[in-house]
């Protein structure tokens, strides 16, 4: 069995430029081969409602950090991230946004995701 390797991350709502995102990449580059000999989970609360998962695209003008998104999607990128959140985290007016995300390197890595009220933001 190969080593795990777990990360949490929480990026403040007032990290517009994305600073918090780039020390992530900066841990992740830090692991250098291990990204790859090892089994990575990432959780925590990203704060990007503005990111569109289903196309990788981020909605500009919502009032979110469009930098930030778009750092995240680099990041998810470059490290070859998988995304297993599929469905809203915080639930805000008529809006169901993903908050909080799991990454791994490894699609089967987890098997089964739920979201659960009351741990979240919801």
């Amino acid at each position: 069995m190969k080593p795990i390797i777990i990360c949490t991350f929480y990026r403040a709502p007032h990290d517009s430029q994305g600073t918090q995102i780039e020390e992530l990449d900066l841990s992740l580059s830090k692991l250098g081969n291990k990204i790859n000999t090892h089994n990575v989970i990432i959780t925590g609360d990203f704060n990007l409602p503005n990111i569109n998962w289903e196309n990788h695209h981020v909605t500009p003008n919502s009032g979110y950090s469009t930098v930030a998104a778009n750092k995240l999607l680099s990041l998810v990128e470059e490290h070859g991230l998988i995304k297993h959140v599929n469905e809203p985290t915080r639930k805000q007016g008529n809006a169901n946004n993903i908050l909080d995300l799991v990454f791994t390197n490894r699609p089967g890595l987890i098997k089964k995701l739920n979201v659960v009220d009351g741990i979240a933001d919801m």
